[in-house]
């Protein structure tokens, strides 16, 4: 994320003395609970600092690296893009269909594998990962042209971006 005051500054990795442990309160349902701590030195008094468990991937990343797939003229002959429906915020949820497309009379024997991700605003990792599968399926790999000439993609890559656009963890 951006920051106001100095735009150049974005999101990095800072901490020391970083350790996760089981710490002494019991769960009611049995086991420990377990507490992360770490130090962190600011620059400033008064800088705006934003923290999070893990780097952030925006509904506007998605956007971004689907024009960029979009774009590439080897990633686009292998996926189409469509509409589902949009959001009671009116944001877009788009699948992408990814195979071989050119052998029509083909694609209806294909087994298809459907992928969804990120049910869940703070599933930021899953965001990531869904993008390096898009990435590779859509790529020149030996490995994707043999997925893609036997199996049909669905992939949804971002199923709540109400939730992820306003911040939240569980919920729209």
């Amino acid at each position: 994320m951006k920051n106001e005051i100095n735009p150049e500054k974005t999101w990095y990795r800072d901490g020391y003395k970083i350790c996760y442990y089981q710490n002494s309160l019991k769960k009611k349902s049995g086991g420990y609970y377990y507490t992360l701590t770490y130090g962190i030195k600011f620059e400033n008094d008064f800088d705006c600092i934003y923290m999070a468990h893990g780097y952030p991937y925006t509904y506007s990343r998605l956007t971004n690296f689907v024009k960029e797939i979009s774009n590439n003229e080897y990633s686009r002959k292998h996926f189409r893009k469509k509409l589902l429906c949009q959001t009671v915020a009116g944001n877009d949820i788009e699948m992408l269909i990814i195979t071989n497309h050119g052998d029509s009379t083909n694609l209806r024997t294909r087994k298809g594998i459907f992928l969804t991700s990120r049910v869940h605003p703070g599933e930021n990792m899953a965001s990531f990962l869904i993008e390096n599968v898009i990435r590779v399926l859509t790529g020149p790999s030996l490995m994707a042209k043999i997925l893609r000439d036997n199996f049909l993609f669905h992939i949804v890559p971002m199923l709540n971006p109400d939730g992820v656009i306003v911040g939240n963890y569980r919920c729209n």
